[in-house]
């Protein structure tokens, strides 16, 4: 049987530029993994930067996150 890591913590980040990214702390070895926005794709698997666990993130949940991130751009 496979270990689970714990559920990685899920943020999202603005800079000065007003670029966004969506930044995930890996529950498995605490690598932070940062994807900018316009690099959000509903193609592939997001994978941790640190350990590679694959994290379980639907294209339904990336297309409500570039839009949540798209949003937050605007208010800036």
């Amino acid at each position: 049987m496979e270990n689970q890591p714990t559920s990685p913590k899920i943020d999202f980040a603005i800079d000065e530029d007003l670029n966004t990214a969506l930044v995930i702390t890996c529950g498995n070895c605490a690598a932070v993994t940062k994807i900018p926005s316009d690099e959000l794709t509903t193609e592939g698997n997001i994978l941790c930067s640190g350990c590679h666990y694959e994290f379980q993130i639907t294209a339904d949940d990336i297309t409500m996150i570039k839009k949540y991130l798209d949003d937050a751009k605007k208010l800036q």
